[in-house]
């Protein structure tokens, strides 16, 4: 009896991960491709809050690819950082967002660039580039793709 138990608890803990992931597959399906933004406020409630403003909703954490929507308010910002081995592929959702990028020389950050990227466009951030997202004059909306290992 209990080993049937324990087979059909491993059925379902593997069935209610599949729909999870199926879940979170249709979900980015609607943002990217539909550009159907109408869960973007259950995905803002299901978020964590940063320390620096920003809110962050994990959708797929699998090995090494992870995806987020990520929510910027007037004010927000990530500070300048980098993704250790990731690649970052951005794609602004809703409104805008700053990106800015930075070399390093003599343990200081020299700004090389700043852009203001609008609804539909994408920013992509090699391995080990350090940048910084921030907050425009309206609240920001971001979809984030990390391939490769982060830390």
């Amino acid at each position: 009896m209990n080993e049937t138990l324990t087979q059909r608890n491993k059925v379902a803990i593997a069935f209610a991960g599949l729909s999870n992931f199926l879940s979170s597959l249709i979900t980015i399906f609607r943002l990217l491709v539909l550009n159907d933004y109408r869960q973007l406020e259950g995905l803002r409630k299901r978020g964590k809050s940063h320390e620096f403003g920003y809110i962050y909703t994990p959708l797929l954490e699998i090995g090494f690819l992870e995806i987020y929507v990520m929510f910027w308010p007037v004010g927000s910002r990530s500070l300048a950082h980098y993704h250790q081995r990731a690649w970052a592929f951005v794609r602004v959702l809703f409104n805008s967002v700053c990106e800015s990028k930075f070399g390093v020389s003599r343990g200081e950050l020299l700004l090389l660039t700043s852009t203001i990227a609008q609804a539909n466009y994408w920013l992509v951030t090699a391995p080990f580039e350090v940048h910084e997202i921030e907050a425009t004059q309206e609240e920001g909306i971001t979809f984030h793709c990390y391939l490769g290992k982060r830390n």
